[in-house]
């Protein structure tokens, strides 16, 4: 279960008192990080892993100024974590989001699997921000909170934002089965 945002506000204090306490907020969150630059940049594993670093060194050399708003420290890092996505999209090509959305095919039956395809193939059609906050929402299983701190708008715009692309899609959806 996921700690309370006070919880990350004692670790965060804590850590910018004594730098050696940060490996807390790291294990807490590393795996989460890595699970989401590692499916933005394509899957490729040694570009993850190098990404996960990358935002970790960046909120360590932030740590002794962040200051605490009330969101988990993981809507920070996921922030970090798109600006360092964003710098490997300015260098490689990556895979399409509809290529890797399905993490155990195994699990899914068939139909299932065409329709998560069919719907992620459809949801290219819009803007790269919509994109993401799917992503986000869905694969990242983040509250509209949290996804409004890391890409820096409200929370009810994200959810009208999500209901709207939720109809859209919808009716893409009936019309093409």
């Amino acid at each position: 279960m996921e700690a309370q945002p006070h919880e990350d506000q004692e670790l965060i204090a804590r850590a910018q008192q004594q730098p050696d306490a940060f490996a807390a907020l790291y294990d807490k969150y590393v795996d989460r990080i890595f699970q989401f630059v590692y499916y933005r940049t394509g899957q490729h594993q040694e570009a993850a892993e190098d990404a996960t670093a990358e935002v970790f060194t960046r909120a360590l050399k932030t740590l002794p100024t962040f200051m605490w708003q009330g969101y988990p420290y993981s809507a920070y890092l996921y922030s970090v974590a798109r600006s360092v996505c964003q710098d490997y999209y300015k260098q490689r090509v990556v895979e399409d989001i509809e290529t890797v959305v399905v993490k155990d095919e195994r699990s899914l039956s068939m139909e299932t699997q065409t329709d998560i395809h069919l719907l992620w193939q459809r949801l290219r059609e819009f803007p790269p921000e919509v994109q993401e906050i799917f992503e986000l929402r869905y694969l990242e299983d983040l509250s509209y909170d949290e996804i409004a701190q890391i890409v820096d708008k409200k929370s009810g715009a994200i959810r009208t934002l999500v209901s709207r692309t939720i109809d859209k899609l919808q009716h893409t959806y009936e019309q093409a089965t």
